[in-house]
């Protein structure tokens, strides 16, 4: 099988992250797994949190694509794995992502699962399991071959949101984009902090600025303006 390098970017995700590594150490073939995090400039060290053998990278600023690229440059797996810091992907990860390399589905994702969920945030979970012009959030984490990530030019670094659903928009017709029918528990916290009829409203907003090709950093502003930081 082939070696997975596991991307995380993380700002202000202390505690987030402190879980996620422990999850990733329970992780099946974790031999296979080079796991990387880069801090776009936290205000709380992680140093003593990120163990000697998980390398930890930093950036100038807290920019996901300029974070991503960064540990994209460094890794050293045949895969790359990019993975949000309160998100934990199945144990089987590495022999999920090498199953569907080798069926031919070189780029994708799992299904989401909201956690804690109810009956509203469980209607969002099932919809992932579909592909749909809302597909391709980071959430639900991305997987391709390294090879693949460079010959596409990466992240666009000029997106400072969005920068998930540009890239995988860029990848669809090339490569498709396959989910796999497994899920990804992801933090729903930021719906208990504002709203789940709030946060569906901004992401469905702001994806449709997107889609029209507004400036990303008007995008950004129109979505801080509408939610509520999740501390």
């Amino acid at each position: 099988m082939r070696r997975i390098s596991v991307i995380i970017p993380v700002y202000n995700d202390r505690k987030s992250l402190q879980e996620l590594l422990k999850h990733l150490d329970l992780v099946f073939d974790k031999k296979l797994l080079e796991i990387m995090v880069v801090d776009g400039g936290s205000a709380e060290s992680i140093n003593d949190i990120v163990p000697a053998a998980v390398k930890l990278l930093k950036t100038s600023h807290a920019s996901r694509a300029v974070q991503l690229n960064a540990g994209a440059r460094m890794a050293t797996g045949d895969l790359l794995y990019f993975l949000h810091a309160d998100c934990l992907p199945p144990l089987t990860l590495v022999k999920d992502i090498n199953n569907a390399i080798d069926a031919g589905h070189l780029v994708g994702c799992y299904r989401l699962k909201l956690k804690p969920g109810n009956w509203l945030l469980n209607i969002n979970s099932f919809l992932s399991r579909f592909r749909t012009m809302f597909s391709g959030g980071g959430d639900q984490s991305l997987y391709l071959p390294k090879m693949v990530f460079e010959e596409t030019g990466g992240y666009n670094e000029d997106y400072c949101v969005m920068e998930d659903f540009e890239l995988v928009h860029r990848l669809i017709p090339l490569y498709g984009y396959h989910i796999l029918p497994k899920n990804i528990l992801v933090s729903s916290r930021k719906y208990s902090y504002n709203g789940y009829f709030k946060v569906n409203l901004a992401n469905y907003l702001t994806f449709r600025l997107y889609r029209n090709k507004v400036q990303p950093k008007i995008i950004q502003e129109h979505y801080y303006a509408m939610l509520k930081r999740v501390k």
